[in-house]
Order: C-alpha cells, then sequence, then structure tokens
C-alpha cells in the first residue's frame, strides 16, 4: 500500500498567513494605545514630581521660584537661573544643584572644575517625557517638556500681569529684589490654576523650544489653546516653519506684528497635554478646551470662574 503524505497545499498556507496578518493588524492599535497609556503614567507622575518639588521649594523659601531672572538693570538675562535650577534639590537633584558656580557663566566651565555646562548638559529624565523622545540638542544641552505657566500675553507678561512663577523683570523689582509671589497671592484658587504644562521640543535647527535652562524658554503662554495649529512666536533667527510645521510644531520669528515671544502647551499625547494644578494635582486637559476656560486657568488673580473642563 503506498502511504500518503499530509501537508498543507500553498492555498491553505497562504490563508493562515493572511488570518495572522489581519489578526496583527487588529492587534496593534491596542498594543500601541497601551504603551502610550504607559508613557502618558509616567509623563503624569513626572509632572507630580515637578509640582511637589515646587511645593517644597515654596515652604523653604516662602515663595514660587521664578521662571527665570532678568537683570533689573537692563542687561542680560541671567540664564540658567530658572525655575528648573531653582527645584533641583526638591526632586533629588541636589548634587546638580550644589555644584552650580554662581561666579561663571552657565555655559561656562572653569578650569578644573565640573562647571554650569557640564551641569546643564546633565540629562534628568524626570523632565522629559517618554512620548516625546529627544531628537536633537543645542550646545549638547538636552531639550525638556515641561515649563511654568507665564500667563495668556507674552513671555514678558507685560499687560496683564498674570502666570505664576513670575519673571524676575524690572517692574516687579522692588529696590532692587525682584518678588517672590506665594500661593497665598492666587487668589482664583490653587486647583483652578496652571502651575506646569507640556511642551513640545523644537525638532528642527536651532528651534529653541524645550531648551528650558535658557532664559524665558522654560514657560507657555495660554493665548492659545493646547496643540494649537497658530504659530509659536520665537526668537528672530529661531524659527525654520518649513521644517517644523509638518511635525506639528508651527512659529513665526518675532518683528512686525509679532514683537513678543509666546508658545503654546504641545504634547505628542492623543488629543490633548497633561497639566499640573497649583494645589499639585495632575489632570489631562483635551485640545478641544474652550478659549475662555484655558486662558482662565493660567491666570492666578483674573477674578474669572472656570468652567467644566
Amino acid at each position: 500500500m503506498r502511504r500518503s503524505n499530509k501537508a498543507f497545499t500553498l492555498v491553505e498556507l497562504l490563508v493562515v498567513i493572511a488570518i495572522i496578518g489581519i489578526l496583527v493588524a487588529l492587534l496593534l492599535p491596542a498594543i500601541q494605545a497601551a504603551r502610550e497609556a504607559a508613557r502618558r503614567i509616567q509623563c503624569s507622575n513626572n509632572m507630580k514630581q515637578h509640582a511637589m518639588g515646587t511645593h517644597n521649594y515654596h515652604d523653604t523659601y516662602r515663595g514660587l521660584p521664578f521662571g527665570y531672572v532678568r537683570n533689573p538693570a537692563g542687561g542680560a538675562d541671567q540664564s540658567g537661573l530658572v525655575w528648573l535650577r531653582a527645584t533641583l534639590p526638591f526632586i533629588e537633584q541636589a548634587t546638580l544643584y550644589d555644584g552650580w558656580d554662581y561666579g561663571a557663566n552657565y555655559q561656562t566651565n572653569r578650569p578644573g572644575e565640573y562647571g554650569n555646562l557640564n551641569i546643564i548638559r546633565t540629562v534628568i529624565g524626570a523632565h522629559q517625557c517618554p512620548s516625546d523622545p529627544a531628537t536633537k540638542t543645542w550646545n549638547s544641552v538636552p531639550n525638556y517638556n515641561y515649563a511654568v505657566n507665564y500667563g495668556t500675553t507674552d513671555s514678558q507678561r507685560n499687560n496683564p500681569l498674570n502666570g505664576v512663577p513670575f519673571t524676575g523683570a524690572p517692574f516687579e523689582y522692588d529696590t532692587g529684589t525682584p518678588r517672590q509671589y506665594r500661593l497665598a497671592d492666587i487668589t482664583d484658587g490653587t486647583s483652578t490654576t496652571l502651575m506646569l504644562a507640556e511642551i513640545r521640543q523644537g525638532q528642527v535647527g536651532s528651534d529653541l523650544r524645550g531648551l528650558t535652562w535658557y532664559k524665558n524658554y522654560g514657560g507657555f503662554t495660554a493665548y492659545y489653546t493646547p496643540n494649537t495649529t497658530s504659530p509659536d512666536v520665537l526668537d528672530a533667527g529661531f524659527c525654520n516653519n518649513a521644517g517644523n510645521a509638518p511635525q506639528g510644531l508651527p512659529c513665526v520669528g518675532t518683528g512686525g506684528s509679532f514683537p513678543n515671544i509666546f508658545f503654546a502647551s504641545r504634547s505628542r499625547h492623543p488629543g490633548g497635554v497633561m497639566v499640573a494644578l497649583c494645589d499639585a494635582s495632575v489632570r489631562y486637559v483635551s485640545q478641544d478646551i474652550d478659549t475662555t476656560t484655558w486662558r482662565s486657568l493660567a491666570g492666578m488673580r483674573d477674578g474669572e470662574s472656570v468652567g467644566t473642563y
């Protein structure tokens, strides 16, 4: 008797491959969604750490940290003296904080010393959202994803004066000393006022968005709602719209009808951004939030009520 060998026919094999392909196609979005959920949880944890660190700073120094310190005499901005540096001891980065050399420029390494440049080049994982991995640096300084609330106007917040961790701007100086605002000054309520929100890292050339160490680039403005398609306004020469716009980071340079610097809260999370409120709570805000509500969340003493969001 002749024994017959059983095997798959070519048609059966193709059918099995097709079924496997369909199953993979069905599972892939679920896997991606699970990964993004995990990244969002990590981002939320980072934001919570910074909010609590800011509260601990406030309890220690009886005031909120400055977004950045400007020279009251009109000189150069004191880059490096930013909220990120101020809160380092309160997010378990005291070694970096203690190594800061106040007698040197923030981009300087003195001979034989660790130096400020090495400090700002040190990657601090808690400042990076896993959904927006770094793709470039500026002078080997990493870009970051969390920014303080500069209010609803521009980075100088000249009119109206709102936002929370204020610049040490000339008009805020009393006898040469910048005023530190307290949580008690947030008359709109800490649970309805933004402290921090996500920002995206610039993707092209010398775009400085995300360079939190550099003067006013460590804050966001709430003139536009999150993930807006309207362009951010950058220092002249730091905007490459042709390269950034397709990345969801449109921009225009300062000058003409765009004299001031402001940039919106943005993230790579689908449909919104993570924020921390001044009571240290963290939540996810939809990019479809009403503009008036978003701006009301940014003001700390404008007397406006905040609706559902």
